[in-house]
């Protein structure tokens, strides 16, 4: 297992980082495919991959520095994943991606017909004391335009800053404080 990752790089960077540590903690490495290349040359086919039994899990991490309005911003960034999702999905699919690098195990050949089931997960990475219901402001994550059944929790939502896993607390950095450093890494270069 790799170390919780270090605050810093691009906006985002991150979050993406974090959410594959994550992922890592419960699904270990050999199963996770972090930041895949996608079908075309140049793209990204999600932002985390887990490949595990029939299921494919897809995530895509959205990180909000800056201050918008954190509904408006919400929605914007679902509705946004969603349709990445949707491409990933397409792109599993037979006549998609055949081939996927892994960090430890190099490329391997991808049979679409072997993760049948694909699960999407959007991770929203923002300081919001409004709660808000995301089906609600973006309908679409109930029905989502794929088949095949959708999970969704609704109003699931932690003001914790520290998780334990594995035995250890981890801790989990304020917004403000990570984008603050992120921008300080990128002024200092």
């Amino acid at each position: 297992m790799t170390d919780p990752p270090e605050v810093g790089g691009q906006p985002g960077d991150y979050e993406e980082r974090w959410a594959q540590w994550f992922l890592e903690q419960s699904f270990f490495r050999d199963f996770i495919y972090r930041n895949p290349r996608g079908k075309r040359k140049g793209t990204e086919l999600a932002d985390a991959l887990v490949l595990f039994d029939d299921v494919a899990l897809l995530v895509q991490v959205k990180a909000q520095c800056g201050n918008h309005d954190p509904v408006a911003w919400a929605t914007e960034k679902l509705l946004d994943a969603l349709r990445q999702l949707k491409a990933t999905h397409e792109q599993l699919g037979n006549d998609g991606i055949t081939k996927l690098d892994h960090e430890l195990h190099g490329t391997a050949r991808f049979v679409a017909a072997a993760y049948p089931n694909h699960i999407g997960i959007i991770v929203l990475a923002q300081e919001n004391p409004q709660l808000f219901d995301a089906a609600g402001v973006v309908p679409e994550l109930l029905t989502g335009g794929v088949s095949g059944p959708r999970f969704l929790a609704p109003g699931l939502q932690t003001g914790r800053r520290t998780i334990r896993h594995g035995g250890r607390l981890h801790h989990i950095p304020r917004t403000a404080r990570r984008c603050d450093a992120t921008r300080a890494v990128h002024r200092a270069q």
